[in-house]
């Protein structure tokens, strides 16, 4: 795909399928002499199959394989001069995932322990017992879970 990179902002522009540009016609004028002179007329033209043109390579665009742009939209890539380059080997990606995964491993755990709060409220509120044969009240069953929750979050550190 062809594509235009921009490395400060880490951006990728795409390439337009044709461009409206501008060329410049020469017409010829009757003077009032009965001469003729050209004239230089503007005037706007479709450049169809641009993306495909020499003429979109000296704007700056730059063919790069879409599996490389997939990797940037997916943050494992980056631009560096006129270039993509995949990062998904570097120790600091991996430590950054490492580290993602880990804070959403901790909000699900807080969630969990968040929902068990309200469970022990309840169990404060209307005092039962959860197991007969070793008298465990179900504040101390959700007391347990949440100690369980704690540790894993501190284990994750």
């Amino acid at each position: 795909m062809r594509v235009k990179l921009d490395e400060e902002n880490q951006k990728i522009i795409n390439c337009p399928e044709s461009v409206t540009k501008t060329k410049v016609v020469m017409q010829s004028e009757m003077q009032e002499n009965g001469t003729f002179k050209d004239v230089e007329i503007p005037s706007p033209y479709d450049v169809t199959g641009y993306q495909n043109s020499q003429e979109s390579l000296d704007d700056g665009y730059v063919d790069i394989d879409d599996s490389l742009i997939t990797l940037f939209n997916q943050n494992k890539a980056i631009i560096q001069g006129n270039t993509i380059f995949d990062i998904q080997e570097t120790e600091d990606y991996k430590s950054n995932v490492s580290a993602a995964e880990k804070e959403v491993k901790k909000t699900s755990l807080q969630s969990r322990i968040d929902e068990l709060d309200k469970k022990r409220i309840r169990a404060i509120c209307e005092p039962s017992v959860k197991d007969e044969t070793t008298g465990q009240t179900w504040l101390e069953y959700y007391n347990l879970q949440v100690q369980e929750l704690r540790t894993q979050i501190n284990e994750l550190g």
